[in-house]
């Protein structure tokens, strides 16, 4: 792996651990009225503050390719943890009266939804309801295949065949479709033909994944949509991030997918699979999907035993070959680090969601038209991840304050003034821009924190 700032590092540690031994001692002031009222807009506006080559590039090598090629989306930029660039490109739809896209607009996930689905298993897994080597006939009896396991779903090994086919052949209701209950009766009734023996191979299937949330239903005795919401999006505030019920014109102000097909855009047409969810169906906005990537690091819903085998290869035929696959998520190296990501393909909707978990960097695309999104990632990417962190003693120092430590802020203000002066000119200058926008709170508590320091 490449060490970029090892020593920093190290050192940023060694502030988070003195901070919390002295922090009685330093600061006993706590800041709920900045973190309970600082939305994410503002926190945005301030790490733009930290940050501006990185923005400025971001912004210069994005704003003119994006119309070059036509990308219409968004584009959401974590860098050490903390969002620094949220931006809507284009249009929502393409008719003679366009209207311009924003960032609170949901778009369908599609199979970037399949971590929230493994997410729900592996809380299932965490509440003593479930086991990941459990047989799926022990929670849908009728399941017509008796060796597969919820674990094989969960890394795409099961063998499981496609179950579009199914509904292609079988489903023939114009005006409502089918969702989970009636897919896995369907199921029952016809039983689609495996392609290989559970746990003999690495094949990806949506089944998988539609029978995944149908295991969370007959476990939790709610709808998929009323768990995830219940367990997921309401306690981090996904406030935007839901699933559609049976009928396909119930998604509100989200997004709308379309297909291009010689230079001309086509509203993406309903499907038979719409209403199947597991494998793709979420909304969500780059705002919500921040606050989900938030979480992974911050394990505010699942556990870092959790989420580390969430993040782990598995292997196939009795263990003899490693798949870089893990519960919901895709894994390789990219810029010699290693990567955690999923991208969505699905009616009109490209997404990729790239997490590079040494740097704390995430990148979010969102496309509404299937142009191929992958050029938009690659220049992002390269942007953070080859970048020199700009100030970083005084993006520590502040984010403490945003998070709500003053007591390490100011500890960090120490180190960077003993290290850095030319940081601790940078807060002060930060500081300043800090009250002309408005942020008073932030302003006097900075201060405060610092002179204790200094005085001490």
């Amino acid at each position: 792996m490449k060490k970029s700032n090892s020593e920093l590092w190290i050192k940023i540690v060694f502030i988070i651990i003195m901070g919390l031994i002295i922090s009685n001692s330093i600061y006993v002031k706590e800041t709920p009225e900045l973190t309970a009222t600082l939305a994410l807009e503002d926190r945005l506006r301030i790490n733009a503050l930290l940050c501006p080559n990185t923005i400025n590039t971001l912004n210069s090598e994005l704003t003119g390719y994006c119309h070059k090629v036509g990308f219409h989306g968004v584009v959401m930029v974590v860098e050490r943890g903390d969002i620094i660039y949220n931006e809507a490109f284009g249009n929502t739809n393409f008719g003679k009266e366009r209207i311009a896209l924003q960032t609170d607009m949901p778009f369908q996930l599609a199979s970037v939804s399949k971590q929230f689905t493994a997410a729900a298993i592996m809380k299932l897994k965490s509440d003593n309801l479930l086991n990941y080597d459990d047989v799926v006939t022990k929670y849908i009896v009728d399941f017509p295949y008796p060796d597969v396991t919820i674990r094989q779903l969960l890394n795409h090994t099961s063998g499981m065949g496609n179950y579009m086919y199914l509904l292609e052949n079988v489903w023939h209701n114009d005006t409502i479709y089918p969702q989970n209950d009636t897919l896995m009766r369907l199921m029952a009734q016809y039983r689609i033909d495996p392609y290989f023996s559970p746990g003999m191979r690495f094949s990806y299937s949506n089944t998988g994944y539609v029978i995944l949330a149908s295991v969370v239903e007959a476990v939790s005795k709610q709808s998929f949509s009323d768990y995830m919401q219940t367990n997921f999006f309401k306690p981090l505030q996904m406030n935007e991030t839901f699933l559609p019920s049976a009928k396909p014109d119930t998604i509100g102000n989200a997004v709308k997918g379309y297909i291009r097909s010689r230079r001309r855009y086509y509203t993406s047409l309903p499907s038979v699979h719409d209403a199947i969810v597991g494998d793709k169906g979420i909304y969500s906005t780059s705002w919500d999907m921040y606050k989900w990537d938030k979480s992974l690091y911050d394990y505010s819903i699942l556990s870092p035993d959790v989420l580390d085998e969430a993040f782990t290869p598995s292997t196939v035929g009795n263990k003899k070959r490693t798949i870089l696959y893990g519960f919901g998520y895709r894994m390789k190296q990219l810029d010699g680090y290693d990567v955690i990501y999923h991208n969505g393909l699905w009616e009109g909707f490209r997404i990729n969601y790239y997490r590079f978990p040494e740097l704390k960097n995430t990148i979010l695309v969102m496309n509404n038209n299937e142009f191929n999104i992958g050029s938009v990632t690659s220049k992002v990417r390269k942007i953070i991840n080859n970048n020199n962190p700009e100030n970083i003693e005084c993006r520590f120092t502040i984010d403490c304050f945003l998070d709500g430590h003053p007591d390490i802020a100011g500890y960090a203000f120490a180190m960077a003034a003993h290290d850095n002066p030319e940081a601790t000119d940078y807060i002060a200058i930060v500081r300043q821009k800090l009250w002309d926008m408005g942020y008073y709170s932030l302003y006097e508590e900075m201060g405060s924190a610092i002179q204790l320091t200094i005085n001490n």
